[in-house]
C-alpha cells in the first residue's frame, strides 16, 4: 500500500513538472529549437523581374542591406523636423508596446506623440498619406510590373524601442525600411502552417505568449522550424504573405521608427510594362507616391480575382466556395448570379485567369462586390447570404441560371471611385 501511494505521488509530480525538460518551455519564442539560420541579406535591390521571380512567386523573404539609407525620409525624419513638418497632422496610436489586440488604440497628432513617446508606454501604428509620403520613396523592385497599382498601404511604426508584437501572418505581401533602432525576427515559412495555432477569435494571429511560450497548449512551436533576420537602421526586409512573424525592436537611443509598404501578391507580372520603361529608370530609381492610389483599386479588385484563378481554371461552383473562403463568407448570392456570366466569356463553365485579364474597369468595379471589404461598388440589392443558398448542393456541373450582364456604357458604374 506504501509503495502504490509513492508510485501515485510520483506520477502527480512527473505529470505536474514533465515539461520542465522540454526545451523552451515557458521561454521567449525562438528558444524552443534551434533556427535554421538567418535568412537571406542582399547588398542590392534587384530589378522588378528578378524580384518577382525569385521573391514574391518564390515565396523568400530577404534583406536589402541599406536600401532604406536611399530613401529622404531616413536623413530627414528627426523628432525636430516631424514636429515643425507633421506636428498637427492625426496618428493612430496604441496603448501598450506589447502587443495585445484587444488593448486601446487613441487619437492623437503627431506633436502630442513626439511629446510622449520616450516617456509613456506607447505606439504608433499610423496609416501615411498626403504629406507624410513626400519624403518616401518605393524600392526599384516595385517600380513596374504592376506593384503600384497594387499597394494596400503604407504605414509607420514608431516608439521608443522595447515593443513586442504577436505571432501572425499577413494575406499581402510587405517591404518594410528601418530608419532607427535594430528589429529581431522570428520567422516561419507558410508552408509549415500545421504547426502554428491560431487561436484568436479574429484569426490571423496567435495567442501565444511570445515572452513565454506555453508548450503544452502550443506544442506545434516546438516542431516548426524557423529562420531569424536581424535588421539595421537603413535596411530594408521582404516578408512575403503568408509566412508568420514576430517582431522585437530594439534601440540605444529610445527611438525604433519603420515604415512599410502592404502590396497585393502578384502571381503573375507585367513584363511588357517593364521593357517599356529604361532600365537605368526601372532598376535604379526610387521612385515617389505621386500618382500612385494606395488602398482599393481597379488594378487591387482584379488582382483578388486572379488570385482565385492562378492555379488553373475553376468550375463555377469552385469559384463560389474559393471566393466565400477569401471574403469570409459575406459575398451575397445576387453578386454571384451578376458576376459569373461576366466572367465565363465563353461560356465553356469554367472561369480562367485570361478571362480575368480581359474585364474591363467597369466589369472589375462590379466583380469588386464579391470581396465586401474591397468594393469598388455597393451592392444595393438585400438578399440572404450565398451560402444559404441551396444551388451549393447542385453537382458540381451544374451552372448557375444565365443573367443578363448589367454593364453598359451608359452603367451607373461609371462613378468615381
Amino acid at each position: 500500500m506504501k509503495n502504490s501511494f509513492v508510485s501515485f505521488i510520483l506520477l502527480i509530480v512527473w505529470i505536474d513538472f514533465g515539461n520542465c525538460d522540454l526545451k523552451g518551455h515557458l521561454e521567449p519564442l525562438g528558444q524552443q529549437r534551434e533556427s535554421e539560420g538567418h535568412i537571406e541579406v542582399r547588398e542590392d535591390v534587384p530589378d522588378v523581374i528578378t524580384f518577382h521571380k525569385d521573391y514574391v512567386v518564390g515565396s523568400k523573404p530577404v534583406v536589402f542591406k541599406g536600401a532604406g539609407t536611399n530613401l529622404p525620409a531616413f536623413h530627414l525624419w528627426t523628432d525636430e523636423y516631424m514636429m515643425e513638418k507633421f506636428g498637427d497632422i492625426p496618428c493612430d496610436v496604441e496603448e501598450g508596446k506589447k502587443e495585445n489586440r484587444s488593448q486601446g488604440m487613441w487619437k492623437w497628432n503627431y506633436k502630442r506623440f513626439l511629446e510622449h513617446y520616450q516617456t509613456d508606454d506607447v505606439y504608433m501604428v499610423n496609416s501615411l498619406r498626403g504629406k507624410l509620403l513626400e519624403d518616401l520613396r518605393l524600392l526599384p523592385s516595385l517600380s513596374c510590373g504592376g506593384f503600384t497599382k497594387v499597394i494596400s498601404d503604407v504605414i509607420m511604426w514608431f516608439s521608443s524601442g522595447g515593443t513586442k508584437s504577436v505571432l501572425h501572418n499577413d494575406r499581402i505581401d510587405n517591404i518594410n525600411c528601418l530608419f532607427s533602432g535594430t528589429k529581431e525576427l522570428y520567422m516561419v515559412d507558410k508552408k509549415f502552417e500545421e504547426f502554428i495555432d491560431f487561436d484568436a477569435e479574429e484569426g490571423a494571429y496567435s495567442k501565444v505568449d511570445v515572452d513565454a511560450v506555453d508548450l503544452d497548449k502550443y506544442p506545434g512551436i516546438a516542431q516548426a522550424p524557423w529562420w531569424k533576420a536581424k535588421m539595421q537602421a537603413g535596411d530594408c526586409l521582404f516578408i512575403p504573405e503568408g509566412w508568420f512573424h514576430q517582431v522585437r525592436s530594439h534601440t540605444d537611443n529610445k527611438r525604433n521608427m519603420a515604415v512599410n509598404v502592404w502590396f497585393h501578391h502578384l502571381p503573375l507580372i507585367n513584363q511588357t510594362e517593364c521593357q517599356q520603361i529604361d532600365q537605368e529608370e526601372n532598376f535604379n530609381a526610387f521612385r515617389t507616391y505621386d500618382g500612385i492610389n494606395i488602398g482599393k483599386s481597379i488594378e487591387g479588385a482584379r488582382f483578388l480575382l486572379q488570385l482565385e484563378v492562378k492555379d488553373g481554371p475553376l468550375s463555377y461552383k469552385k469559384f463560389v466556395r474559393s471566393v466565400r473562403e477569401h471574403s469570409d463568407g459575406l459575398a451575397r448570392k445576387s453578386v454571384f448570379k451578376k458576376v459569373i456570366p461576366l466572367l465565363d466569356k465563353n461560356k465553356d463553365k469554367q472561369i480562367t485567369l485570361e478571362e480575368v485579364n480581359a474585364l474591363s474597369d467597369d466589369e472589375v468595379r462590379l466583380a469588386s462586390q464579391l470581396f465586401p471589404m474591397f468594393a469598388l461598388e455597393e451592392e444595393e440589392e438585400e438578399d440572404e447570404l450565398f451560402e444559404e443558398d441551396p444551388m451549393l448542393e447542385k453537382n458540381e456541373n451544374e451552372d448557375l441560371p444565365p443573367v443578363k450582364s448589367e454593364i453598359s456604357s451608359g452603367s451607373k458604374l461609371k462613378k468615381e471611385l
